[in-house]
C-alpha cells in the first residue's frame, strides 16, 4: 500500500513539475514530501524492530521535544524557526520507527526509479534546450533533488547490480545539464562506489574518462561564475567566515553540545549576510539563526555541537548497516551527505528522509550486500 501512496505522490508531483519552468514548483514539494512521511507512520503498525530501535527513536524525539519546549517557551522562538532548525532530528525519529518495514522488492523500486529519471531527464533537457531556466528543477532546487537521485541510481546500483551504458549516460547528462556544481562531485562519488568496486581495466579506464568529464565540467561552472579572480565572492566562503566568528566567541561547551535551543547568530553576523533576507527569522526583526549559513555541518556544528553531528552521520550509517548494507555502501551514502552538507541542508532536507525511507524500504538481503562489501 505504501508503495502506491509514494509512486502516487512521486507521479503527481513529477507531472505538475511540468507546469513551472521558473526557479520553484507549482506547489511547496518539502511539505508534500512531509506529508508522506507522516503517512508512513499510519500505514505501518506502530511496531520497532527491536529495543534498539525503540531507543533511537525515544532519544531523537525526545531531544526534539525538549527543545522545542526549550526554544518556544523559554526563549521565545518562532516555531518555524524552531522547525527549519530542528527538521533532521525529527527525520531521525521517523526513520527508527520506520526500521524493519519494507515498501517492497527490486522489481517495484525500479519501477518507481524509472519513472522519475524519465521526469528528470525530460524536465531538465527541456529547460536547457529552450533556455527556459539555466538551473532546472523538477521538484525543488536541484541541490537538493540531485542528491536524491544520486542515492536512488546508487540503489538502483546496489538491486541489479549490473547496468546498461545508456543509464549512466542519461544519469551523466542529467547532472551536466543541471548547473550544479555540488552534485557533480556527488555523482562522481557513486560512480567511483559502483565501478571500483572489483577492479578491472575496463571499469578503471570508463571510470577515469567519466570522472575526467565531470571534473572538467565543473571546473567549467566554477570558472565561468567566479572567474580566477573572484573565488573569494563564493557565498559559502561568506557563511563560513561568520560560522568561524560564531565559533570564536562560543564556550568550549557549546563548541561540544551546541548553542542552547534556539540560539540567534550575533547582530552583527545577521547584518553581514543581511543580502539574504529570506532566510533570516520569521519573528521579522532583523534576527536570523543557523539556517542562514546554508551548509548542514556549519548549522549542525552550532545548534547541536560537534558531538551531535557526529552522532547525527553515526545514526545514519546506523540504520544502514542494521538495514543489512555493506560498510561500502554506507560510508558511499554517508559521503553523498557529507559532499552536500557543505553546501545545501543534506540530513536537514526532505530528500534525505525520502533516501533513506527508499534504502530502508527497499533492502535487499544481507548475502546480495556481501558483494559489496
Amino acid at each position: 500500500m505504501y508503495f502506491k501512496i509514494c509512486f502516487f505522490c512521486f507521479f503527481i508531483l513529477g507531472i505538475l513539475g511540468f507546469s513551472n519552468f521558473g526557479r520553484a514548483h507549482i506547489i511547496n514539494v518539502s511539505t508534500a514530501f512531509d506529508l508522506l512521511l507522516v503517512i508512513s507512520i499510519l500505514v505501518y503498525k506502530p511496531k520497532f524492530a527491536d529495543k534498539k530501535a525503540l531507543f533511537g527513536f525515544i532519544s531523537f524525539f525526545s531531544y526534539f521535544i525538549i527543545s522545542l519546549i526549550i526554544a518556544i517557551s523559554l526563549k521565545g522562538s518562532h516555531l518555524l524557526d524552531f522547525l527549519l532548525a530542528y527538521k533532521a532530528i525529527f527525520y531521525f525519529a521517523l526513520l527508527f520507527y520506520f526500521e524493519n518495514k519494507k515498501i517492497g522488492g527490486k522489481r517495484r523500486f525500479y519501477q518507481l526509479y524509472k519513472w522519475l529519471v524519465i521526469f528528470f531527464f525530460i524536465k531538465y533537457s527541456i529547460s536547457i534546450l529552450f533556455s527556459l531556466n539555466d538551473r532546472p528543477l523538477l521538484f525543488r532546487e536541484n541541490n537538493f533533488e540531485l542528491m536524491f537521485l544520486a542515492l536512488l541510481f546508487y540503489l538502483r546500483c546496489i538491486l541489479f547490480e549490473k547496468i546498461k551504458g545508456f543509464e549512466i549516460l542519461i544519469i551523466v547528462v542529467i547532472f551536466l545539464i543541471s548547473g550544479s556544481k555540488s552534485a557533480i562531485p556527488i555523482l562522481l562519488l557513486i560512480l567511483g562506489s559502483f565501478y571500483l568496486k572489483e577492479l578491472t581495466w575496463k571499469k578503471t579506464i570508463t571510470f577515469s574518462v567519466l570522472g575526467l568529464v565531470l571534473l572538467s565540467f565543473l571546473s567549467f561552472l566554477i570558472l565561468s561564475k567566479y572567474g580566477l579572480s573572484g573565488l573569494g565572492k563564493i557565498d559559502r566562503i561568506a557563511f563560513l567566515r561568520v560560522f568561524l566568528v560564531e565559533m570564536f566567541n562560543s564556550s568550549t561547551l557549546e563548541i561540544l553540545f551546541g548553542h542552547m535551543r534556539l540560539t540567534a547568530l550575533s547582530e552583527s553576523s545577521c547584518n553581514s549576510l543581511y543580502f539574504y533576507p529570506g532566510l533570516f527569522s520569521f519573528k521579522d526583526d532583523g534576527s536570523c539563526y543557523s539556517l542562514i549559513l546554508h551548509s548542514f555541518i556549519l548549522r549542525s556544528i552550532f545548534d547541536h555541537g560537534v558531538i551531535g553531528t557526529i552522532l547525527i552521520f553515526y545514526c545514519c550509517y546506523f540504520l544502514l548497516m542494521r538495514a543489512g548494507y555493506s560498510k561500502r555502501v554506507a560510508y558511499t551514502f554517508l559521503g553523498v551527505m557529507f559532499l552536500n552538507s557543505l553546501s545545501v541542508s543534506a540530513f536537514n532536507s526532505v530528500f534525505f528522509a525520502l533516501s533513506m525511507i527508499m534504502f530502508i524500504g527497499f533492502s535487499p538481503i544481507k548475502k546480495m550486500n556481501r558483494r559489496w562489501g
